[in-house]
C-alpha cells in the first residue's frame, strides 16, 4: 500500500509538471500582435517609415513558402544559396512572418519599398529582416 501511494504521487507530480511545463509553453508563444510590435520596430531600424506601409502577417506562412519555393527553384546560383541560408535557419522553428508593402493610392500598385520580417514564435528573436527592392 506505501509503495502504490508513492507511485501515485510520483505519477501524480509527472502529469501536473507536465501539464505546467505546457502551460509555460503555451506562455511563452509570441501573440501574433506582439509580433507586429517586434516586426514594426525592426521596420523602424532599418530606416523605412511604417506609415508609408500596409502590414500584412502571412497567416500559416503561405506567402514566404512560395518565396522560398521560387528561391529553390531559381537557376540562379545566388538565389539557391539564399535559399540554402533561409533553409537552414528556420530548420525546426515556428516563425511569424510579416510582409511590409508600400501602401497603394487608389488605381495604383507600387512594387518594393517594403520590406519582410520573420520572428521566431517561440522567443520573439528576428530571424530574418529583409528590406524590399
Amino acid at each position: 500500500m506505501k509503495h502504490l501511494a508513492s507511485f501515485l504521487m510520483v505519477f501524480a507530480f509527472l502529469i501536473v509538471g507536465h501539464g505546467n511545463f505546457g502551460l509555460a509553453n503555451a506562455r511563452s508563444m509570441i501573440t501574433r500582435e506582439q509580433a507586429i510590435e517586434i516586426g514594426n520596430k525592426q521596420v523602424s531600424k532599418m530606416n523605412i517609415d511604417l506609415r508609408a506601409l500596409d502590414v500584412e502577417i502571412d497567416d500559416g506562412n503561405k506567402g514566404w513558402i512560395e518565396h522560398m519555393a521560387i528561391l529553390r527553384n531559381s537557376p540562379v546560383p545566388s538565389l539557391q544559396r539564399q535559399y540554402h541560408q533561409y533553409e537552414a535557419k528556420l530548420k525546426g522553428r515556428s516563425y511569424w512572418s510579416i510582409f511590409y508593402t508600400r501602401k497603394s493610392a487608389e488605381g495604383h500598385t507600387f512594387k518594393g519599398g517594403g520590406a519582410t520580417v520573420l520572428i521566431d514564435s517561440k522567443t520573439g528573436l528576428v530571424l530574418f529582416a529583409i528590406r524590399g527592392e
